[in-house]
């Protein structure tokens, strides 16, 4: 029997179909470091980065925040109420979401090349 048109409503908003999502090696080395340590500043994550992906730059980082922020893996911490002005871009701070601490099992430690998996 199928489900009565509020509930599904509400069945969906609960549970959203799951996207396929490809992340990239400096996507999952941002994953794989906000999973350990729950929040970082963009500027420690910008050198973990570029510690373990030589190859990288500090612009495929920024994008790859941007991409996860949109996809709602990763969120930035709001700046307090004591910081009068915008945070600079190097200070802000981002942390995992909900939905980005289910990839635990999917990122790899050391990440070698792309993954495509469900969020």
């Amino acid at each position: 029997m199928p489900l009565p048109t509020p509930l599904r409503r509400l069945w969906k908003r609960l549970h959203p179909d799951r996207i396929e999502v490809d992340l990239d090696v400096v996507e999952q080395l941002v994953l794989g470091h906000l999973i350990r340590s729950n929040s970082a500043l963009a500027q420690d994550l910008r050198e973990h980065v570029l510690a373990f992906r030589r190859t990288a730059n500090e612009m495929q980082v920024r994008l790859s925040l941007v991409r996860l922020e949109s996809l709602h893996l990763i969120e930035r911490v709001p700046d307090g109420a004591e910081a009068p002005e915008p945070t600079a871009p190097g200070r802000r701070r981002y942390r995992i979401t909900r939905d980005g601490k289910r990839l635990k099992v999917v990122i790899p430690a050391q990440p070698r090349s792309s993954i495509q998996t469900h969020v």
